[in-house]
């Protein structure tokens, strides 16, 4: 997998890899990534933190329950301490060194943990500016985080943060969409469902689109999700399984 190019996609649905593909393997593990590039997804998905000495980790969850350890977190962690982390299975967690060396040259979505963000963005400036600059799309919790990433990366784009999607989707929900600001070119996360009706509508995507937005399908939970989500107009559909063909 080291060194190979994306392939070339439709244009819509873009298909993310959601921290790779989790239901065969760890997530945000090599194994999880390398299934998702060979699937054929057009982006992979990632978190990213930071230890305690300053090396950026691919790890989502505020702390590491999943790894026994739940009162501690990446950031409490050397980068020697998290060498010697496991995921169930036996594989090793990923440092972002190894990340951009095997997937260089692919479509990465970031997302920027707030607990090590202003840490995180210090140490992306020290990667070439090239390597963000092939279709990245960022994700941060606060909008200070966005506009220094903004600053460092002009070409990348961003996703909506988690509130904005959600206040959002609810107005959508309601036929409010005159009453709204979106930023365009933005993409904004849409799930299957909220308060028990369904968004992935050609209406509601159109709602969002007709102010120049991107629409994100989150997490469809099946092929019927997925494909329901394809037929609605999605711009892109982040998934952690695989990829509807047809």
């Amino acid at each position: 997998m080291r060194g190979t190019q994306a392939r070339s996609m439709p244009e819509r649905p873009i298909w993310i890899s959601h921290r790779g593909c989790t239901r065969q393997f760890a997530e945000n593990s090599r194994p999880a990534f390398d299934a998702a590039c060979e699937a054929g997804f057009d982006v992979i998905e990632t978190d990213l933190r930071v230890t305690a000495d300053g090396h950026i980790v691919l790890y989502h969850d505020r702390t590491l329950v999943k790894l026994g350890k739940p009162d501690t977190s990446i950031e409490q962690l050397t980068k020697a301490e998290v060498s010697a982390l496991r995921h169930p299975g036996g594989v090793g967690l990923m440092f972002f060194d190894e990340f951009v060396t095997r997937y260089r040259g692919r479509r990465w979505a970031l997302d920027i943990k707030k607990e090590s963000a202003a840490r995180t963005i210090e140490l992306l400036q020290g990667y070439e500016r090239s390597l963000f600059e092939q279709g990245t799309i960022f994700l941060c919790e606060r909008r200070r985080h966005e506009r220094q990433l903004r600053r460092l990366f002009p070409t990348a784009k961003f996703f909506a943060r988690k509130s904005q999607c959600y206040f959002i989707g609810i107005a959508m929900l309601l036929g409010a969409a005159p009453l709204l600001t979106l930023s365009r070119g933005k993409a904004y996360a849409v799930s299957a469902r909220l308060c028990g009706k369904s968004l992935f509508e050609p209406e509601v995507f159109a709602r969002y689109q007709s102010k120049g937005a991107r629409v994100v399908a989150y997490l469809p939970a099946d092929d019927v999700e997925a494909r329901r989500a394809m037929a609605a107009g999605a711009d892109m559909i982040l998934t952690d399984y695989t990829i509807v063909r047809g």
